[in-house]
């Protein structure tokens, strides 16, 4: 099971993680857990997904770290070495916390400077450019490339990046494009 942490102010009604649960559904099953409810699938699942405000104290294992604004530090540590950090570039302050305590992050924004960003965006989709290579969560190693991602209306660039960052991450294949929905649509999950 590949854990997937989303800390950082937002909270029950995020747009964020609704959609990021729904992408994952299209991958395996979820277990979702935040500070008001659990959802859990009726068999093992394959992804844990967590969200809190708090970055939490991981111990073991592989997944994925993702900061939006506003993280609380107060319990972080090192990342285990199975773990890797996504933020956007207009995160600075968490940005600067992570290197103060030793965590390397891939940064998504709208830069040639990050190691995601958007190379053109129209409605209904968008093409992303994979601009540094990266390893995934299982060590193989992603060259730059671009890829589309179909998405829904309302689903914007702070969500689409930080989204497909974590895919890549977690090994699914970009080949074919990723689809990111609507919270409208996932609002009940």
């Amino acid at each position: 099971m590949q854990t997937i942490a989303v800390c950082g102010k937002g909270g029950y009604g995020d747009s964020t993680v609704g959609i990021l649960y729904s992408a994952l559904r299209r991958y395996g099953k979820v277990l979702f857990v935040d500070s008001a409810r659990i959802v859990s699938p009726e068999s093992a699942p394959d992804f844990f997904l967590w969200e809190g405000e708090s970055v939490p104290h991981l111990q073991e294992g592989k997944g994925v770290l993702l900061l939006r604004a506003g993280a609380d530090f107060s319990n972080a540590r090192k990342l285990p070495s199975g773990f890797q950090c996504v933020l956007s570039s207009r995160n600075p302050e968490d940005a600067h916390r992570l290197g103060k305590l030793g965590i390397p992050a891939v940064a998504c924004g709208i830069s040639g400077r990050d190691t995601l960003s958007i190379a053109s965006l129209d409605y209904g989709n968008a093409v992303l450019s994979l601009q540094r290579s990266v390893f995934t969560l299982d060590g193989t190693l992603l060259e730059p490339h671009d890829f589309q991602v179909y998405v829904q209306k309302k689903v914007g660039p702070s969500q689409i990046l930080p989204i497909a960052m974590v895919l890549l991450l977690l090994g699914m294949d970009s080949g074919n494009g990723f689809f990111l929905g609507n919270e409208e649509t996932y609002k009940n999950f």
